[in-house]
């Protein structure tokens, strides 16, 4: 049951760059462009995605430490958590857009929502979902194989240390 909890918070922790912060937005200028252009380039879509790729690894997870779970019982669970998990990216929009702010000036933001407003910014909205779809995939994929090759050399490093494990 451990492990499933700490599954939660690994999601947790890819959704949350800046979760820590209150997710009011302020009177800012910048602030406000940069919520624009994530408002502009479905980020929240994008971000919704990301979790509805992700969750099948968490249902995965999950069903490895609660074996006893029914299918239904784990359905509940996967759409509970998907739903819960989605509610809170609006959220995660600002917390977003404060990033954006802090690493680029009123003027960048500008040219970056210029840009968007391109056929090469449409463009790169118009193919991001697809290359979330086989990106985040992937990068499940290398996850998991950098950890079972990463992992047996830490114990042994570990070990070497006396570190018991």
């Amino acid at each position: 049951m451990r492990a499933w909890a700490a599954s939660l918070c690994l999601v947790a922790f890819c959704f949350s760059p800046a979760f820590a912060q209150d997710a009011a937005p302020a009177p800012d200028p910048k602030i406000d462009l940069a919520v624009k252009i994530l408002q502009e380039t479905h980020a929240l879509d994008h971000m919704s995605q990301a979790l509805d790729i992700m969750l099948p690894q968490l249902v995965n997870l999950i069903k490895q430490q609660a074996p006893n779970l029914t299918e239904d019982q784990i359905k509940m669970v996967s759409d509970m958590i998907g739903e819960e998990m989605k509610s809170t990216l609006p959220k995660m929009v600002t917390a977003n857009a404060r990033i954006y702010a802090s690493h680029f000036t009123l003027d960048e933001l500008t040219a970056i929502e210029q840009f968007y407003q391109s056929p090469a910014g449409q463009k790169v909205i118009a193919e991001t979902p697809a290359i979330i779809k086989e990106a985040v995939p992937l990068g499940i994929a290398w996850g998991r194989e950098a950890a079972a090759e990463v992992l047996p050399k830490v114990i042994e490093k570990l070990r070497a240390k006396g570190v018991k494990i």
